[in-house]
């Protein structure tokens, strides 16, 4: 379960590696937001207000981005945008039983190539179509454990006593520590052969089964679009009464290998 978490929540330092190696514009760096390195120096965000059209986007024989709006081209001629892309490309999807309230699909990512950062922005914020625009800030990312015995080593063959956390022999969650060290907004998504849900160490009870005590769930994610127990699919996507996960394990067989419960052999909600 552990590795499978990990290798999830390091997708974003993947993605924030890549923007780390672009060029940056150095600013002084502002009290509240501690490893603040700048912004990128040739790319920001807009965002469309609602009455603006959706853009057909297409590039141009010079590599101009176009949008089929004739005064947003205009701005994209200017500047030499040769980059407009939606910043969410999933959003109009229902994911939820209850929409978003502003349309995602209204922000879009704009590189540009001629003038500065803070020409092409205005340029952008003063078009009626365009609701704001924002530049793109980068953070540099490093946290330490201050726990004690994560980096006490009295075992020559074990480095550490919580060697599970550390290195190829363990969950690498130093890494991922760089990026979250501890948010209960902050939903991961576990792919794994199962979690024990009521776990102590996830917050709940060691001793006791299940969802019929809400107080054992601990910290599990609970879908809010989701009814328990009434056979339906309230929010849509495609699994019922998938409160807190879902099991989709069908069978479970072979030499050696016994099931005591109907997660070994029957698809169903958890």
């Amino acid at each position: 379960m552990r590795k499978s978490l990990i290798i999830f929540s390091l997708a974003p330092f993947i993605l924030s590696s890549t923007i780390l190696a672009q060029k940056t514009v150095k600013i002084d760096d502002p009290p509240e937001a501690l490893g603040f390195l700048g912004y990128v120096e040739d790319e920001f965000i807009i965002v469309l207000k609602e009455q603006a059209a959706e853009p057909d986007l297409q590039v141009s024989p010079r590599g101009i981005m176009q949008t089929g709006i004739k005064s947003l081209d205009e701005l994209g001629k200017r500047h030499q945008v040769n980059y407009l892309k939606k910043q969410f490309p999933n959003a109009g999807k229902k994911v939820f039983a209850h929409a978003a309230r502003k349309r995602m699909s209204r922000y879009y990512k704009v590189r540009f190539t001629r003038g500065t950062l803070s020409e092409a922005m205005q340029a952008y914020r003063n078009h009626p179509l365009v609701e704001k625009a924002e530049p793109i800030g980068m953070h540099a990312l490093h946290v330490e454990a201050n726990d004690p015995y994560y980096r006490d080593s009295p075992d020559p063959g074990f480095p550490y006593d919580q060697w599970h956390y550390w290195g190829d022999y363990g969950i690498d969650a130093n890494q991922a520590w760089d990026i979250e060290s501890g948010n209960p907004d902050v939903v991961v998504a576990v792919l794994d052969s199962g979690v024990r849900y009521f776990h102590l160490d996830l917050g709940g009870y060691t001793s006791v089964w299940g969802p019929d005590n809400p107080s054992t769930i601990g910290n599990i994610w609970i879908n809010p679009g989701e009814v328990a127990g009434n056979g339906l699919d309230d929010d849509g996507n495609g699994f019922i009464d998938d409160t807190i996960g879902w099991d989709f394990v069908s069978s479970m067989g072979g030499p050696g290998i016994k099931c005591l419960d109907q997660d070994c052999g029957q698809v169903d909600n958890d």
